[in-house]
């Protein structure tokens, strides 16, 4: 990667493609959908086909706003951002497909395919974890430095990459939703067999990232925690999911009977809890 597209990346995704951006390029053309390719490095693994099906709708009807970027290779296009629209456009069985062509590095097409889902669609844990790790072989960067480039703590780079060490079912516990990436780092530190012993005793008895801590260090108050779990309002567990998947974190509502209460997000460092701010911060927006 140049150094002139370093410095774009830490602009964010608007001025990667912007007209400013150096590796701009104004002009939209038509492209058959026969022509287009989806990029076989994109993070992003899994797609809500329910979520999908709605987007085709919206596109059938208004067709695609918003441009897909591609590269040309030989005949060929590859998507570098917005694969998701090209996957709706074809269930709305539209010919062609609004694209900008890009004139990218080979090694820098994973890198804004990545920026783009984490600006846009944040992707699983797994997904975020392997896009990282392939990112590392191809580039040679540092965890602070890709970091930098990606807007993440050293920390959480060096975290989120210990998922990759779970067992396969347990990565595809924490890619249904039914661990969260703080069980999932929690259990990065055992064996293969422990590992998957743990994370079904955790779905099966509801217990929370802490509760799971406390189980693994023998604290004798995690048994009390889990029976008040296990009677939470299964209205208040759902929200609890919801925000965590937002926000790639452990989260945890407290109630009373009235509902009232508070709301805990869990943050690794300073740098994190930035980074959770602006999350925030985007989501309102």
């Amino acid at each position: 990667m140049g150094k002139q597209n370093k410095k774009v990346l830490g602009r964010g995704l608007d001025a990667l493609f912007s007209e400013n951006s150096p590796i701009s390029g104004k002009n939209i053309e038509l492209i058959g959908v026969h022509k287009i390719l989806p990029n076989p490095d994109q993070p992003r693994k899994t797609f809500n086909e329910e979520k999908l099906m709605s987007l085709s709708k919206t596109i059938a009807r208004d067709g695609i706003i918003s441009p897909i970027i591609v590269i040309k290779k030989n005949d060929k296009y590859i998507i570098v951002a917005g694969e998701r629209r090209y996957r709706a456009a074809k269930l709305a069985n539209l010919n062609e497909i609004p694209c900008i062509i890009k004139e990218l590095h080979d090694d820098d097409i994973m890198l804004y395919s990545l920026l783009e889902n984490i600006q846009r669609e944040d992707l699983n844990s797994i997904e975020r974890a392997d896009a990282i790790f392939n990112l590392m072989n191809k580039t040679g960067l540092t965890h602070e430095k890709l970091g930098e480039l990606l807007g993440y703590s050293r920390v959480y780079v060096t975290n989120t990459l210990r998922l990759l060490k779970l067992p396969q079912v347990v990565k595809g516990l924490i890619v249904s939703g039914k661990l969260s990436e703080g069980h999932g780092r929690t259990l990065a530190v055992l064996d293969e067999a422990k590992a998957l012993k743990y994370a079904k005793f955790a779905i099966e008895k509801s217990l929370s990232v802490r509760q799971l801590e406390d189980l693994l260090k023998n604290k004798p108050s995690s048994k009390k925690r889990t029976k008040s779990k296990i009677k939470k309002d299964p209205n208040i567990i759902k929200i609890e999911k919801d925000i965590q998947d937002k926000l790639s974190r452990e989260v945890e509502i407290k109630t009373n009977k009235h509902y009232k209460g508070e709301i805990r997000l869990k943050f690794y460092d300073l740098d994190d809890l930035n980074n959770l701010i602006n999350t925030i911060k985007k989501l309102h927006n």
